[in-house]
């Protein structure tokens, strides 16, 4: 009768070593894998911000604006590294401040009605606790002042007319000569807390699309560090800046209109440049 040969604990071991090594190599991969298709996905993500504006420009002739900014969400603690995410907001210049009384911002040739087509004038009392993803309460609008390559975020309460005791008036001429008219005026409310220093003749704007970059994805290398200034600017593009030519420099800081996409890997604080958005053209190709 033949025995039957056993393995001896050195092949076992050996065995179980080539498995071992085999499983991390796969988990390893796997890895490599995953954060690929994360980083793919961020830059594409910040291209298809810039598609967005360049393409809202070219259709409505008129310059619109890509502002990119890195927002800090929580600070880093002792158990966890600090939350920050990236984004790009695009925005369209609606018109110019003609008069500021108080925080009243008036344009007396805007249309509010037409921007904010749902609202009542009740509004601007509403609840501070209901909040939407571009970090605004109900009943009011992110509103932004545009200069140049410069972008200033400030908070308004919607659907507001300038209507003072005593009723300010404005003249106009008839027929029959010179009559006051009460007209209330267009105007946004801003809100003390985002207080923007905005003078007759600046030219605001709203935004049209928002960009978030998924988690771990920023656009600047040097991140905002503390809640009391939760938001750092990263780079601000604009696109048809020929159509109204607001700023003479404008040409001149979008020579590159790139971005540069960071990632922020395990409890570093240091963000590692992974690519630009030439790069997921360059994919799309």
């Amino acid at each position: 009768m033949t025995m039957k040969r056993a393995f001896t604990l050195v092949e076992l071991l050996v065995v179980v070593a080539i498995m071992g090594l085999l499983g991390t190599m796969a988990i390893g991969g796997y890895q490599a894998m995953n954060r690929g298709m994360q980083e793919r996905g961020a830059l594409s993500a910040a291209e298809s911000a810039i598609a967005l504006a360049k393409q809202r420009s070219e259709l409505e002739r008129c310059p619109t604006y890509l502002y990119c900014y890195d927002e800090l969400l929580s600070e880093e603690t002792d158990d966890d590294p600090a939350v920050v995410r990236g984004v790009a907001v695009a925005i369209r210049p609606r018109g110019r401040i003609t008069a500021v009384r108080g925080n009243y911002l008036i344009d007396e040739f805007g249309d509010l009605e037409m921007l904010y087509p749902t609202i009542d004038a009740g509004n601007s009392s509403a609840s501070s606790e209901a909040q939407n993803n571009s970090g605004r309460k109900s009943g009011t609008a992110i509103l932004w002042k545009l200069s140049g390559t410069k972008v200033e975020r400030a908070v308004v309460s919607e659907g507001c007319y300038y209507e003072p005791e005593g009723a300010e008036l404005l003249t106009t001429v008839t027929e029959e000569g010179n009559s006051d008219v009460d007209i209330p005026r267009y105007a946004l409310l801003q809100d003390e807390t985002t207080s923007v220093g905005f003078k007759p003749g600046d030219l605001y704007g709203f935004e049209f699309s928002r960009v978030i970059l998924p988690h771990g994805f920023v656009f600047g290398n040097s991140l905002p560090n503390s809640m009391s200034s939760p938001v750092k600017h990263a780079k601000t593009l604009v696109f048809g800046d020929n159509f109204i030519n607001d700023s003479a420099s404008a040409s001149q800081e979008q020579a590159e209109q790139d971005l540069i996409v960071y990632a922020l890997r395990g409890n570093s604080t240091t963000p590692v440049k992974i690519g630009t958005t030439a790069d997921a053209r360059k994919q799309k190709e």
